[in-house]
């Protein structure tokens, strides 16, 4: 009897285990099965922002299915989310000039260890993540310290923008719950990414304070030039002093609107 006990054990035991592992098999097929139509999806998406804008700079998070295209040609950033697979989440795009970017910040596992604003005085130089080597050199160099992050959990840079609506985008570079440490190979081209993307946004700021600066100027040197020519017209004659005075006012009336 102590036999056929336990070879009915063992029989159950070894059906058991044969479940267990038909279960696993299919839970690691359904997994399988939704990366790939993530992939799809983004492959996809890629696609449809090469063929819409084949200049601009786009990135296509795999995590979150967030967008960013910068075109610097036409001086545009766009932001949002794409279509996702469950439809939950509300797709979106927005297109913003350049001049209404108000700063970027570089964030990792919630953090802010990066930020560059409009005001910033260093615009014109490497600022950010790019001035200490990149957010690897950065979060590197958090290591000694009580914000030690042994594990990323989550990378990504936030656009704050002249937008009621919307006054901020966060788009995602990299997230995995179980983190990963810092230099995983797997982590790199997420981190030089995230990196690259930084410094398109700040080379965007600089390009529309440099625009809006030299518009500036132009407008200046063209009131200049005017007020000249309607003092010349003045001094031949040909204006009288009441019309030199109402021709300058205009001028500079239309200067300061």
């Amino acid at each position: 009897m102590e036999v056929i006990a336990l070879i009915i054990l063992g029989g159950l035991a070894a059906f058991l285990v044969a479940i267990a592992s038909v279960a696993k098999q299919s839970t690691a097929g359904r997994q399988s099965d939704r990366q790939s139509e993530i992939d799809e999806l983004n492959a996809a998406q890629q696609a449809r922002l090469a063929t819409q804008h084949p200049r601009a700079k786009f990135f296509v998070s795999q995590y979150d299915h967030s967008i960013m295209v910068i075109d610097f040609e036409r001086q545009k950033i766009i932001l949002g989310l794409a279509e996702t697979l469950t439809g939950i989440e509300k797709t979106y795009e927005s297109i913003y000039d350049f001049s209404n970017i108000v700063g970027v910040e570089v964030r990792t596992d919630g953090n802010m260890i990066s930020s560059t604003n409009r005001g910033s005085q260093a615009l014109g130089a490497a600022v950010g993540a790019v001035a200490f080597g990149g957010v690897g050199a950065i979060i590197g160099g958090l290591s000694g310290s009580s914000t030690s992050q042994k594990q990323l959990k989550k990378l990504s840079i936030r656009v704050a923008v002249d937008d009621t609506e919307r006054p901020s985008h966060e788009v995602t570079f990299f997230q995995l719950d179980a983190g990963l440490p810092i230099d995983d190979t797997l982590l790199q081209p997420c981190l030089k990414e995230a990196d690259t993307f930084e410094a398109h946004i700040i080379n965007a700021i600089r390009k529309s304070k440099t625009a809006s600066s030299n518009g500036s100027n132009g407008r200046a040197n063209s009131s200049a030039s005017a007020l000249r020519d309607l003092w010349a017209l003045k001094q031949e004659g040909a204006l009288t002093e009441e019309e030199f005075q109402n021709e300058k006012d205009k001028l500079f009336g239309s200067v300061v609107a």
